[in-house]
């Protein structure tokens, strides 16, 4: 019998699945299998937040970097001439020692010399 996957809080947790737009919106450094099974494991409303950490901002114009992470404080400066840093996979932090680690099999092709 297949063992069925469950949330860290102990509700079953529901199939999920990357789209191929999502796949291909990801840095290339990370391991989109893991991700995914990640994703899987963490309610649906928390999926979106950590996909915007993952995606590959570099091809992306500020005004929708900046709507897409409306919590980061407005940048100075006119339109045109901000400076904004996108927020990188590396800066977010699981509590739940299971999901870190589910992570960390995300980021390993990153930190891989």
């Amino acid at each position: 019998m297949a063992e069925e996957k469950s949330y860290p809080g102990g509700a079953p947790a529901p199939e999920f699945r990357l789209s191929a737009q999502q796949r291909a919106a990801l840095y290339s450094d990370l391991d989109h299998d893991a991700l995914e099974r990640l994703l899987a494991a963490l309610p649906a409303e928390a999926r979106e937040f950590v996909l915007r950490f993952c995606r590959d901002w570099s091809e992306v114009d500020t005004e929708e970097c900046l709507a897409a992470f409306p919590d980061v404080i407005e940048p100075l400066g006119p339109p045109g001439r901000r400076t904004f840093i996108v927020p990188q996979p590396d800066h977010l932090r699981f509590e739940d020692p299971a999901l870190q680690a589910q992570f960390e099999a995300v980021l390993a092709p990153r930190r891989s010399p």
